[in-house]
């Protein structure tokens, strides 16, 4: 048996822009921004800080509860998987890349004081949202 191949993605970031619901083939999919942070050394020696963007899609009964729940700023930690588009624009070919989300989990906005707050629940499916604490 040929060794398995894993395609797994995890990122903790603060969502760029509220999702937004649309529809893919029929089904509903939520659409964000997601943007990391990486702290490294110059080659002079000085802090710099470098952020990534990341495309995120959620799809099914998943989508709309990301829809209500994930909002520009809130801290969101995603699992999923990784995906490539290739697309022709005119006469250009481009692959684009998005990550294919499989749970999340939503926190605070930045300063926000940490409290008792409530856990997203939505009806059973292969797919989790849930609080992040």
């Amino acid at each position: 048996m040929p060794d398995p191949d894993i395609n797994k993605v995890l990122l903790l970031g603060r969502a760029g822009q509220d999702a937004v619901l649309g529809e893919n083939r029929g089904r509903p999919v939520a659409n964000f921004s997601l943007a990391t942070h990486r702290n490294f050394r110059s080659s002079e020696g000085e802090w710099e800080r470098r952020t990534s963007w990341s495309q995120v899609a959620v799809f099914g009964p998943l989508a709309e509860s990301a829809a209500r729940h994930i909002k520009k700023g809130l801290r969101v930690h995603v699992e999923g998987r990784l995906d490539h588009q290739d697309l022709t624009i005119g006469d250009r070919r481009l692959q684009t890349s998005r990550v294919i989300a499989e749970s999340f989990k939503v926190g605070s906005r930045p300063g926000d004081q940490p409290e008792a707050s409530e856990a997203v629940e939505d009806e059973p499916s292969d797919s989790a949202c849930s609080d992040l604490s």
